[in-house]
């Protein structure tokens, strides 16, 4: 994963399960710190996301992925943006059937 300082994510995602997945929502949160943080603003910009990536991913495959926030990212001088966190949030797997 790598951030952009407009708040944009790109990465990968890769599947080290047995079966194909496909449809994984992604979990980015992006934190923001005050510069005082014993006076901190009225509001927090910190802002969280879950897109979904669509696209099938074979067992041990992967697939890119490219998230830019919209709204995008508030431009603060009282603070800044940690590094983005992204994590799984869901995803489908598709189970071959037997017989």
């Amino acid at each position: 994963v790598a951030a952009q300082p407009d708040g944009t994510v790109t990465g990968e995602i890769r599947n080290n399960s047995k079966n194909t997945v496909r449809d994984v929502q992604l979990f980015i949160r992006h934190t923001f710190l005050w510069k005082d943080e014993f006076h901190p603003g009225k509001e927090s910009p910190s802002a969280a996301f879950y897109p979904t990536i669509s696209g099938d991913i074979a067992p041990g495959g992967s697939l890119p992925f490219k998230f830019t926030p919209n709204p995008p990212l508030a431009k603060r001088m009282d603070g800044r943006f940690e590094a983005p966190s992204v994590s799984i949030a869901g995803f489908t797997q598709v189970i071959p059937q037997t017989k």
